[in-house]
């Protein structure tokens, strides 16, 4: 665990180096150079280096790994039964006929 102490509230806490791992995997620029930790008693944005969480993050790179994996296979299969309901309704609609509007004019003018 990392400990970080508040810069606000000057309370300590904890920050879990797998979660933070996976959260800075999913940021678009490939070398972060602070992560963004959030006090849990006043909810103020601290800012932590990474390099100086460099030494847990090594550790536990092989967890955060599995955890990036994990969470890419469940979006795919997201994303899969999106499409799937989205191929169903198109489907379903496909089979309906529209009411002819010729018809409903036609009602209209009498």
């Amino acid at each position: 665990m990392i400990h970080h102490t508040c810069f606000k509230c000057k309370r300590r806490f904890e920050l879990d180096p797998v979660m933070i791992g996976f959260e800075l995997s999913k940021l678009k620029t490939n070398s972060p150079k602070h992560y963004q930790a959030i006090c849990p008693a006043c909810r103020a944005v601290n800012k932590v280096s990474v390099s100086q969480m460099q030494t847990e993050l090594e550790s536990v790179a092989d967890e955060v790994q599995k955890v990036v994996e994990e969470h890419e296979q469940a979006k795919a299969e997201a994303k899969a039964a999106k499409q799937a309901k989205a191929r169903e309704k198109a489907g379903q609609t496909k089979g309906k006929e529209k009411p002819k509007k010729k018809k409903a004019k036609a009602e209209k003018a009498r």
